[in-house]
């Protein structure tokens, strides 16, 4: 079986990429999350899980997405002629009906980077990973994590991320 392994600060969304070809997964798979807190230089990991994906259940987190309109919101994103403002509303503005991406458990990130860059990632919310995904797992932080009976061996030597 395909595993995807994912690791994130804890209590945030789980970012899973591409957003089309997620989309298009249509086989079991594991997807492996560790969540980490920072201690000073290191990263501590306080949860673990391991949840195996059935094809079923990834479509249902989609929603009522379409490939054609997941797409078209991707050429959107990615047409260079498009002003970033034309992109997202203003803010304080109203909300619009709800559209089928509203709808979806999975959520749509559009990155639009300084340097040109654009492309549509996707993630799934902290909470959403322990109600759709794991619903028997315990999303506080652990004492001693483990996955399949291997305890985590110990802190990772990583200094908080610097932003520019």
């Amino acid at each position: 079986m395909p595993v995807n392994p994912k690791f994130c600060k804890h209590g945030t969304a789980v970012d899973l990429g591409d957003a089309l070809r997620q989309l298009d997964i249509n086989e079991p798979f594991t997807l492996v999350i560790g969540f980490w807190q920072q201690e000073g230089g290191h990263k501590r990991v306080v949860n673990l899980l391991a949840p195996e994906i059935s094809p079923e259940l990834w479509r249902k987190l989609w929603g009522p997405v379409t490939r054609q309109e997941l797409l078209e919101l991707d050429r959107l994103i990615k047409d260079s002629k498009l002003p970033l403002q034309d992109l997202t509303p203003p803010r304080g503005a109203p909300p619009e009906e709800p559209s089928a991406f509203s709808q979806a458990v999975i959520r749509l990130n559009p990155k639009i980077g300084s340097d040109g860059q654009r492309r549509l990632q996707c993630s799934i919310r902290f909470r959403d990973v322990f109600k759709q995904l794991a619903p028997d797992a315990n999303p506080a932080p652990q004492a001693r994590p483990a996955l399949w009976d291997a305890e985590f061996p110990g802190p990772i030597p990583s200094p908080p991320r610097a932003r520019n």
